[in-house]
């Protein structure tokens, strides 16, 4: 059963319901920096990752964007929205390169309406979202530049479960809504203590332990979050 799912929200529906949903979805994949959803807007699809890393990110008036949500083969972006009309300034998009079961949005919407233990599951997903949201802006609220980082790329980390990832100071900028020159201060000081190692738009992980302890609580609260999302 478990070669079979990938995506751990998909593997409890079967589980709770022996519905296989899998099996109403195109696999498809999803380069780098393709948007699964817009601010203010529906969704097309539900799209449960099965590899791969996408980032939940709220945008301002200006421009300007910061990362309010990760996730992986936990669960999917698309949770909310099927809470109520309300979209607000989120979006989500792909910020390592993966795949996905991807389904039309008002067909699992109609499951979700009918099926009160895949209900269950969603209402799950959405609220460790909301939760980690919390978290994340209390983190980028409170806690210094090498912290944030660390804990960034350990759950990036955690989700690929690759040593060497594919980013950019430019996109670590972007996600956590730090200066660039900062982010380069910091993936630097990351590097001279061993935790890391940085060239050419690859970051790889060096010192898992040592990252771990430069990181703030939130990566452990995060963690936890995730771990025991549907157990």
């Amino acid at each position: 059963m478990a070669d079979r799912f990938r995506n751990r929200f998909v593997e409890a529906v079967h589980n709770a319901t022996g519905i296989d949903l899998a099996k109403h979805c195109e696999h498809v994949s999803l380069p780098n920096r393709t948007v699964l959803y817009r601010a203010d807007s529906r969704p097309d699809c539900v799209r449960f990752l099965t590899s791969g890393v996408a980032s939940v990110v709220n945008t301002m008036a200006s421009g300007v964007s910061i990362e309010v949500g990760m996730f992986g083969c936990e669960g999917f972006a698309e949770a909310t929205h099927l809470l109520g009309p309300l979209r607000g300034q989120k979006s989500s998009v792909v910020q390592v390169t993966g795949s996905a079961y991807r389904m039309d949005f008002s067909r699992f919407e109609r499951e979700f309406c009918r099926n009160s233990a895949i209900r269950d599951l969603v209402l799950k997903v959405a609220q460790m979202e909301s939760l980690a949201a919390a978290q994340i802006a209390a983190c980028n609220g409170l806690h210094g530049v090498n912290a944030r980082l660390a804990r960034w790329l350990l759950m990036v980390n955690d989700r690929t479960e690759e040593a060497e990832l594919p980013l950019t100071h430019e996109y670590l900028s972007e996600l956590l809504g730090i200066r660039r020159p900062s982010i380069s201060v910091s993936a630097g000081y990351l590097q001279r203590m061993g935790m890391i190692e940085y060239h050419r738009g690859m970051i790889r992980v060096e010192r898992r332990d040592l990252l771990e302890s430069a990181a703030c609580e939130c990566y452990w609260v995060l963690r936890s979050m995730r771990d025991n999302l549907f157990r």
